[in-house]
């Protein structure tokens, strides 16, 4: 894990409970199907939100993995925290014309910032993943892939790139190149390792764990594509700034009466408080001060100064319906 970046975990979960999460996926898509809203980009459908939906008690017992989390704490120095979950069903298309997009996550506590991958001790990992199997991967499937290593290499821009808008458009020398910056970064990868992609084929109920700093992406098959359905956790460090500012828990969790589970919890991020502050109501937490606070601190000054209080109210809706859409609809 500390060299290359990633760990394969065969048999993560058991047969019974991989059942138990792939029947649930089967019942909410069926029941709720606009909490599974689609990607445009990609046809990947996405449920950012599970652990508020009405049925998500059930969902409780995987939030710390029992044969994985023992591991996932020791490697975050007995500090590990819920930062974010989700499930992606990624569709049984042909996408054999869809391209990789190599990229490692940045998030709000700018574990992969260069300079602090450069500082960072051998050892020493501040955010990490698991993406469990729902269904085996094989050679026509979808696949998550690595490179290996390539979360100690720290990856800069140039000078000339600038990255603006939702979209992380990327300009250079005032022409927008989309994706050029992926490529900029995967370039100094390949100098750095010299490492090939690895594709990670694997039976339904196998886990990847890996630093999110570690360049990954989801790969396509050259032979078509056979239907894949993940988990996704994320994990942090409690004495670390929250990676992912948005992720909501539910009362029941946040304010659990067991402790362990509450120190899980226990790292706030600024939506979260809002949303406690409301009540644990969307719908008041989209009118809420803090949330229109936070939403304003993420702004550049001159979005601050053209953003009146009606669009602010928008923004606040539309930010939250992202991420909770069944709430909102």
């Amino acid at each position: 894990m500390h060299t290359h970046g990633f760990a394969i975990v065969e048999n993560a979960v058991s047969a019974a409970e991989l059942r138990a999460l792939s029947a649930w996926v089967a019942t909410s898509q069926s029941q709720h199907p606009k909490a599974w809203p689609v990607d445009e980009r990609d046809g990947q459908r996405l449920y950012s939100q599970p652990l508020l939906g009405d049925d998500a008690e059930a969902l409780d017992t995987f939030l710390r993995p029992v044969r994985t989390f023992p591991v996932i704490d020791q490697l975050l120095g007995g500090e590990a925290c819920f930062a974010q979950l989700d499930f992606r069903d990624c569709p049984c298309t042909d996408q054999r014309s869809s391209k990789d997009h190599f990229h490692h996550d940045t998030g709000a506590a700018n574990t992969s910032d260069p300079d602090v991958i450069a500082a960072r001790l051998f050892g020493r990992h501040d955010t990490l993943c698991q993406v469990l199997y729902l269904n085996s991967v094989g050679p026509s499937s979808t696949a998550f892939a690595v490179i290996a290593g390539s979360h100690r290499v720290p990856v800069r821009r140039p000078p000339s790139v600038v990255v603006s808008g939702s979209d992380r458009t990327i300009s250079c020398a005032n022409t927008p190149i989309a994706g050029w910056q992926r490529w900029w970064e995967q370039q100094q990868i390949e100098a750095a390792l010299g490492a090939p992609p690895l594709r990670i084929e694997a039976p339904a109920g196998t886990a990847v764990l890996y630093d999110v700093s570690l360049f990954h992406s989801k790969a396509v098959s050259p032979h078509g594509s056979q239907a894949r359905l993940t988990l996704h956790q994320y994990f942090g460090r409690l004495s670390n700034k929250p990676n992912v500012d948005w992720a909501l828990l539910p009362r029941r969790l946040a304010e659990s009466k067991d402790e362990a589970v509450r120190r899980f919890c226990g790292n706030l991020t600024p939506v979260q408080s809002a949303y406690a502050q409301c009540g644990y109501d969307l719908r008041s937490c989209a009118a809420s001060k803090a949330l229109r606070a936070h939403l304003l601190l993420a702004m550049s000054p001159a979005q601050r100064e053209v953003m009146g209080a009606a669009e602010l109210q928008s923004l606040c809706a539309e930010f939250l319906a992202q991420h909770a859409p069944e709430a909102f609809a």
